[in-house]
């Protein structure tokens, strides 16, 4: 059967088509738009963060640098480093370097535990003296792989971890336990006087638990 065609209905019908269109790409090209502008918020924030983090880290490595020069050049026992000031006027002394070998880990220690001190370093937060008899405890921030304790996830029983005193001497822990717990959870601090004993602590951000490895010496 033959159709008889109206072209006037088929202008209606796309001009009907068109409007509908634009009704339907008018909230996408919103969402479009907003997207890219809270990637761009995400992405200044990140790069700020990083910029921060940065900043801090450049800190310990120079505290690391004037480490080995006096080790290497110097005569100097114990080696002489001078103490962190922030602007606020708190201070922390340095007590030794920590190092990792299989994450490639190796920082200072300070004196003491702020939020503004992890921010450049592992601190202590518990415990006698360095590489004395007991548990010495350090607590270090989880930048998720932008340094500081991010990647002690990475690490197993049997591995080893090494402190070094300002004298020079070292003493090598080897890890024996690994867990995670609430942050209400302070055992991990207990002391134990019958052996050199050394704990690590720091955050999971995921899931807000704290991963704690416990590690003793090496003998």
């Amino acid at each position: 059967m033959n159709q008889i065609i109206f072209p006037e209905k088929i202008e209606n019908n796309l001009i009907n088509y068109e409007k509908e269109m634009k009704k339907i790409k008018k909230p996408y090209k919103f969402l479009f738009i907003f997207s890219i502008l809270v990637a761009i918020a995400f992405s200044s924030y990140y790069a700020f963060l990083y910029f921060k983090i940065s900043k801090k880290d450049n800190i310990s490595k120079k505290i690391l640098n004037a480490y080995d020069i006096q080790q290497l050049y110097a005569s100097i026992t114990p080696v002489d480093l001078p103490s962190i000031v922030l602007e606020n006027g708190e201070s922390a002394d340095i007590l030794g370097i920590i190092e990792i070998k299989k994450i490639n880990l190796r920082y200072p220690i300070l004196s003491r535990t702020t939020d503004d001190f992890l921010k450049i370093a592992p601190c202590k937060f518990a415990g006698n003296t360095l590489n004395s008899t007991g548990n010495f405890c350090i607590a270090g921030h989880n930048y998720n792989n932008g340094e500081l304790f991010s990647n002690l996830k990475l690490l197993d029983i049997g591995d080893v971890i090494t402190l070094y005193n300002l004298n020079g001497k070292s003493v090598s822990y080897i890890v024996y336990d690994k867990y995670e717990t609430d942050a209400s959870d302070t055992s991990c601090i207990e002391q134990n006087r019958s052996r050199k004993e050394l704990t690590l602590y720091t955050c999971n951000n995921y899931n807000k638990k704290r991963l704690i490895l416990k590690a003793k010496e090496n003998r």
